[in-house]
């Protein structure tokens, strides 16, 4: 079962610290020094941290567009532009870096046209090849990840609803954009689009898996990037968590609440010992 694979692959994230022992001491909501409304773990319109968190280097500058009537709140995209604040643009439409063009940009979005990730580092490394037979002085020390990123500054996803998507992808610039697309993925996002399937992925989950599949390209570690899930994993649990605790039915997604989930098999440990004493 599809769910089931999910859910085992998020509870096998590698984060360089763990978000629990962090996040979860955080009970109380307290003022924005910036902004001065009042936030919990993090301010998500100033993208401040109130905690220690992890620190992301991303090999690309993230370019996330916005439609304006997104609420910025609910948006997973606040959590990698907290988490690697120098090398993220969250933007909102129709505000695009003014030098972003389908020379030195590459839009996230899986249309017919859309070549996959491992395709796009091996038509780079080609072109690489053929470029260091014209000219053996490119300096680059035979690093396709280091070609790439000379021709490649922005990665572009676009979080918005599917129609408001439609709208952004007619736009002058977007849609002379090349395209990549990811892998096919069930989405584990609690919030997930009514009447959509579930490999309609949130934002983070999208940015995520691109990194991990450019990581993996390169033939490194898949868990290269498992931080920019940092925030979400926590959010996971801690709605499994409620679920399971209340006893309440997840109505969004199918078999969203994982039997396996470390909370359920706390509840069950302790109902078996309850029984014992009783």
């Amino acid at each position: 079962d599809n769910m089931r694979e999910t859910s085992e692959f998020i509870k096998q994230l590698e984060f360089s610290i763990d978000p629990h022992s962090i996040l979860n001491k955080v009970d109380t909501r307290v003022e924005c020094p910036n902004c001065h409304k009042s936030r919990k773990r993090y301010c998500f319109t100033c993208f401040l941290p109130f905690t220690s968190i992890p620190k992301i280097d991303l090999p690309f500058r993230v370019v996330v567009i916005k439609h304006p009537k997104e609420k910025i709140s609910k948006a997973t995209s606040i959590h990698i532009k907290i988490l690697a604040k120098d090398s993220v643009d969250l933007i909102e439409y129709p505000n695009l870096p003014k030098d972003m063009n389908a020379d030195n940009a590459i839009l996230m979005f899986p249309s017919d046209d859309a070549r996959s990730i491992k395709q796009f580092v091996e038509d780079f490394k080609l072109d690489y090849e053929k470029q260091e037979e014209k000219d053996s002085s490119l300096g680059l020390g035979g690093s396709i990840d280091k070609y790439i990123k000379s021709k490649i500054q922005y990665i572009v996803f676009i979080d918005s609803t599917w129609q408001q998507t439609k709208r952004i992808l007619r736009d002058d610039i977007v849609k002379k954009l090349p395209k990549l697309r990811i892998n096919n993925y069930e989405t584990t996002f609690w919030r997930y689009q009514n009447g959509k399937h579930k490999g309609f992925l949130a934002t983070i989950e999208a940015i995520y898996f691109f990194f991990r599949e450019y990581s993996e390209a390169h033939n490194s570690s898949s868990h290269t990037y498992d931080d920019i899930l940092w925030y979400y994993k926590f959010q996971y649990d801690l709605i499994q968590e409620e679920y399971i605790k209340t006893n309440k039915e997840f109505h969004r997604i199918d078999n969203w609440i994982d039997d396996e989930h470390p909370a359920n098999k706390k509840i069950k440990l302790n109902n078996g010992e309850s029984k014992v004493n009783n």
